[in-house]
């Protein structure tokens, strides 16, 4: 008789969704996922929407602020970019802020394909004309790239944990 109140709440409560209650008060869970990655969980308060992987923000969805730094900063450094290539951290926004230099070609490199799922069904990317996605790791596109940028920009998070840190090494850096 005493395991039947814990019976009943283990089949009527996700604990999965009651830990991320505890992980992101006072947010809404849109999304809260395993991936290989890690766990990547969605939330919304306010109106605003932010991206967690592993429990470390990744970004804020439409921080135009945000977005508008580390997109516009890059492309004024070329006097007429043309061809530009992104690699992570696109699906804030930062794509829309690209594609306002009037550009030929975007190609954006997303390595967590979930994430890039879960911004097309959410509706965050617009697909204008001379952009693809392609969901990969950014080094082993840049192993096979044959193709020239005007501009690179790497929007990789910073070097907190050994998956991250390889965006931040001499032989990455060689390769853009």
């Amino acid at each position: 008789l005493l395991l039947l109140p814990v019976i009943f709440l283990s089949a009527t409560v996700n604990p999965d969704i009651l830990s991320a209650r505890m992980l992101y008060p006072g947010q809404d869970i849109l999304t809260y996922k395993d991936t290989p990655l890690g766990k990547l969980a969605v939330t919304e308060r306010e109106g605003q929407v932010n991206l967690y992987q592993g429990g470390q923000p990744m970004a804020i969805v439409n921080d135009v602020p945000e977005r508008e730094e580390k997109v516009h900063y890059a492309m004024s450094l070329h006097p007429d970019p043309k061809k530009v290539l992104m690699l992570a951290g696109g699906l804030d926004g930062s794509l829309d802020e690209i594609n306002k230099y009037g550009i030929d070609r975007l190609h954006y490199i997303e390595p967590d394909p979930w994430l890039a799922r879960t911004a097309m069904d959410r509706g965050w990317i617009s697909w204008p004309e001379g952009m693809h996605m392609i969901c990969g790791d950014p080094g082993r596109f840049l192993d096979t790239a044959s193709q020239a940028y005007d501009v690179v920009i790497l929007n990789a998070p910073p070097p907190l944990t050994v998956g991250s840190n390889r965006f931040y090494t001499d032989g990455f850096f060689e390769k853009v």
